[in-house]
């Protein structure tokens, strides 16, 4: 997926490639190809995960992130590869399922620190999806309740390649903020039809779009002053 080593912002671990052996904050690393539940935190279909002291087994952690409440215990997975996710060692992605009726979500596991916003700021939600299915649950939420974005960007999901969804917020209500990430089976289809992979999660202050267009108007102006 696109820009993994940059992510930053917010949100930890918002690319999902810092794994740790259990207990431990010692890294881990899983095969291409591999998932584990991340509630229970153990591989599935046999993987094997290799801890920094070359010793193997069949647990992982991924810190900063948790169940999300309401979620389908049986389908939050991470993967590196693994059903038709992003390909190659070290590119990881959270895997939702929304099987068995969903929902699918993991949350982030601590609250966000999110500063102040300025007169010509707003606060930008995003992250990319690959695979089919949907619908896809991209939210911020405050004490637990949603936070009703003031812009949202949901392109069609393609079943070959990343597409970006993203929110921006102008204002940041009180509270204990957090991301909450994953899928719905709304028509109750199966988890066939009804699965994503989600990377780079980003939370971000930056500045409203009305601002963005006037910073470019006048750069363009500039230019053109210039060369006259």
């Amino acid at each position: 997926s696109p820009d993994q080593s940059s992510v930053s912002g917010i949100v930890p671990n918002g690319n999902f490639e810092t794994t740790y052996e259990p207990g431990t904050t010692s890294p881990a690393t899983i095969a291409d190809g591999m998932y584990f539940n991340i509630n229970s935190q153990t591989m599935h279909a046999g993987g094997i995960a290799t801890y920094a002291d070359g010793t193997t087994g069949s647990g992982i952690e991924l810190p900063g992130w948790v169940l999300g409440a309401g979620s389908n215990t049986n389908a939050d997975c991470m993967q590196g590869g693994a059903w038709g996710g992003p390909t190659g060692s070290g590119d990881i992605a959270a895997l939702s399922f929304a099987g068995w009726g969903g929902p699918t979500y993991i949350e982030t596991a601590a609250p966000l620190a999110v500063p102040a916003l300025g007169v010509s700021e707003v606060l930008s939600l995003s992250c990319e999806v690959y695979n089919n299915g949907g619908p896809v649950v991209l939210e911020l939420l405050a004490d637990g309740v949603l936070v009703a974005p003031t812009t949202s960007s949901d392109p069609a999901l393609i079943a070959s390649d990343w597409v970006t969804l993203a929110r921006t917020y102008s204002s940041v209500p009180a509270g204990v903020l957090s991301v909450l990430v994953g899928t719905r089976d709304d028509a109750g289809t199966g988890w066939t039809g009804n699965r994503v992979s989600i990377d780079n999660v980003k939370l971000a202050v930056v500045p409203e779009p009305a601002t963005l267009c006037l910073l470019a108007l006048g750069g363009l102006l500039l230019r053109r002053k210039r060369s006259a």
